[in-house]
Formats: structure tokens, C-alpha cells, sequence
């Protein structure tokens, strides 16, 4: 039988040597790019994420920590394809944390670049990231929607992946685990609007149900800001011609007289001018809705923080 040259433990020492000098930057950036997509679930089966419907129902919306050993698994996975024997195993083994560090940076430049913005030139370490899915008519009902994600010092949490599933599944990827988040209606959604509830406050007395909307400062640098009293919107009714709101025409006099007791009882216009047009048109601007999400808090109505 003929015997080996080189001795079992020899060989094997040499093998550990070479993996160990082996280096994570020393993979292919193509390979490095495809494994960013893969740690921000692009390709991946939507059932691995929510294996039962019931999971995420109609309306509903699911929080989730992404665990890098499952991402590391992933990876792994991945990158078997290109194994041919042992001392591919064992440079794999060695530079798996190096890689994970990589990757992850990678990650946060991928969503500038598909954007084709200014890619960020620092990237963090990477906290805890948080994955939220949102399952609701609102997702293809504002295609444009806003999501912010804020941490405890109010500043704002790098989006990794922001991207429609369905027709009415959203998923959002964050570099970290924020302290709130905001989902705010399309800028555009911008319009004039009025709103219907029950008992609301007269000027000069009384309450009345109908529309109304909410009274807005005319102050220089507070433009458009609404008016509180005792920590509550101001809200003046808004009139309809011959009181038949079927009409859909507004009572402009009536309506205008109404904001103008109202503003008459605050500094937020100057008196010695009347209402113009332009002012009345910023009185019945209704702004984008916002629902902000805080833990363990009551969710605000959509103008909760005055947007």
C-alpha cells in the first residue's frame, strides 16, 4: 500500500493555516451584494417569514426581531454551493462572523443605492434590527406612505428595506429597534376637508353635529399650526348652503364668520385684518393623516400631534 507523503496531522495543521489566512473581503463583491439582498429577505419565501395566515391577519400589524442566526444560516446555505472539500468548510467557519460584519454593512447602502441616492459613507455596527409587517388595505390604498422610525432621542432610524409584498402587505426593515414609528398618509394627500362627529362646540354657544374643522393659527412662523385650548383642538363648524349637507356646497359666509369668532378668541391672527381667501383656504387644509405607534401606548387620532 502506498503510503502518504505528508502525514494526516501535518496536512491538517496546513489546512487550518490556509483558512486561517483566508479573508471575508477576499469574497467576490457580486457574492458579497447578493448576500446583502439575501440578509434583508429579498428572494425569500414568504411563508419562511409568516409560515400560517393567521399569523398576520386582515388589518393587523406584526413587530419581529431578525435573528442573525438565522440570517448566518441563511448565509451559509448559500454559500455551500461553492464548497469542494475541507478547507472550504474551514475557511467558511473562519470568516463567518467577518462576513456577517460585511454583509450588514453592505445592507445599509443597498436601499440608497436601488434608490439611486447618495449612499451613506459610515455605517453603524447595526443594533437590534426589527422587522414590522403591515397587512391592511392602507398599504395599496396610499402607495405612497410614509414610514419613520424614531429612537428614545427622537432621531431617526435608518430605513434597510421598505418594500410591498402584495397588494396590501408592506414590509419594513429597520437598522435598529426604534422607540416609535410613524406612519404618515402621502405628502400629497394634502387637500381641503372637512370632518363629521356629534356635539360639537358653537362660538357663541351650544353644540351642533355636522362637519367641522379644525381652527388653525394665521400668526406669522406658526402658520398652519392647530389652535388648542386646554390641551383640545379648537374645532368650528363648517356650514352647507340651506343647511342640506347632501348638496356637498359649503356656506362660505356662515362657515368664514364661524372661524373668525373662533380666531377672535386667540392670538393666533392678526385683528386688524379680515379673513382673505388664502387664510380660509388654510383653515379647511386637512393634512396627510399620522398614526404613530409607541409601546404600551393609546394610538392618537390621525391629526394626534398636530400634523
Amino acid at each position: 500500500m502506498m503510503k502518504s507523503w505528508k502525514s494526516r496531522e501535518i496536512a491538517a495543521q496546513q489546512l487550518v493555516k490556509q483558512a486561517n489566512n483566508s479573508s471575508a473581503e477576499d469574497i467576490p463583491i457580486p457574492i458579497q451584494a447578493w448576500l446583502s439582498r439575501l440578509y434583508l429577505l429579498y428572494g425569500v419565501p414568504f411563508e419562511y417569514l409568516v409560515p400560517d395566515y393567521r399569523m398576520l391577519p386582515f388589518e393587523s400589524i406584526r413587530w419581529s426581531f431578525m435573528d442573525i442566526n438565522w440570517l448566518e444560516r441563511a448565509m451559509d446555505g448559500a454559500l455551500s454551493i461553492g464548497r469542494t472539500g475541507s478547507i472550504k468548510l474551514l475557511s467558511d467557519i473562519n470568516q463567518q462572523k467577518s462576513l456577517t460584519k460585511i454583509v450588514h454593512g453592505e445592507a445599509q447602502k443597498l436601499r440608497s443605492q436601488l434608490r439611486q441616492v447618495e449612499v451613506p459613507d459610515q455605517v453603524s455596527d447595526g443594533g437590534v434590527v426589527t422587522v414590522m409587517l403591515i397587512r391592511s388595505s392602507l398599504v395599496g390604498g396610499y402607495p405612497g406612505m410614509e414610514v419613520i422610525g424614531l429612537d428614545a432621542s427622537g432621531k431617526k432610524i435608518n430605513l434597510l428595506r421598505m418594500d410591498p409584498l402584495a397588494k396590501d402587505v408592506l414590509l419594513v426593515i429597520f437598522e435598529d429597534l426604534p422607540a416609535e414609528v410613524k406612519l404618515i398618509e402621502p405628502s400629497e394627500g394634502i387637500h381641503f376637508g372637512i370632518r363629521n362627529d356629534t356635539g360639537i362646540p358653537g362660538c357663541q354657544g351650544g353644540t351642533a353635529d355636522g362637519a367641522y374643522t379644525f381652527v388653525r393659527s394665521l400668526q406669522a412662523g406658526k402658520i398652519g399650526a392647530q389652535i388648542e385650548q386646554s390641551s383640545t383642538a379648537v374645532r368650528s363648524q363648517v356650514f352647507f348652503r340651506n343647511d342640506d349637507a347632501t348638496t356637498g356646497v359649503l356656506d362660505i359666509q356662515r362657515s368664514l364668520a364661524e372661524l373668525k369668532c373662533w380666531l377672535n378668541k386667540t392670538d393666533d391672527w392678526p385683528h386688524n385684518v379680515d379673513l382673505s381667501a388664502a387664510d380660509f383656504a388654510v383653515e379647511m387644509i386637512r393634512s396627510p393623516g399620522l398614526q404613530v405607534f409607541k409601546p404600551a401606548s393609546n394610538f392618537p387620532s390621525d391629526e394626534g400631534e398636530n400634523q
